[in-house]
């Protein structure tokens, strides 16, 4: 190769690999040394051993998003249902009669505390 060749060859050369660290393109020079037998080779061997370090990298660097703090909604059961609630577990008498909460459930004084 000519000494123009390889200035050309070295140029088209780092604007393929300038975005590679320090660390990564010397890691990538050396296998490339080790398994390449032509110039053409040279390139493709660094870009091929760096590339999961690489991505490796900026996944690292990626800023996670914050969690998403989702409640859960309510369960919201009607009055009847409270009701069949109190009295399957035989608490109707201890907080109101049924009668009581009957009378309520159409009674606006009844949900100020009024009865």
């Amino acid at each position: 190769m000519s000494e123009e060749a390889r200035g050309e060859w070295l140029a088209v050369a780092w604007a393929t690999l300038r975005h590679l660290p320090a660390d990564l393109l010397a890691m990538g020079c050396a296998r490339a040394r080790q398994t390449c037998d032509h110039h053409a080779r040279i390139v493709p061997a660094i870009v091929a051993e760096t590339r999961h370090a690489l991505e490796r990298r900026r996944e690292a660097l990626r800023p996670e998003p914050p969690p998403a703090h989702r409640l859960a909604p309510p369960d919201i059961c009607t009055p009847e249902q409270a009701r069949a609630i109190l009295e399957e577990f035989g608490l109707a008498s201890k907080f109101g009669s049924t009668r009581k909460i009957e009378a309520r459930k159409g009674d606006d004084n009844g949900a100020r505390g009024q009865a």
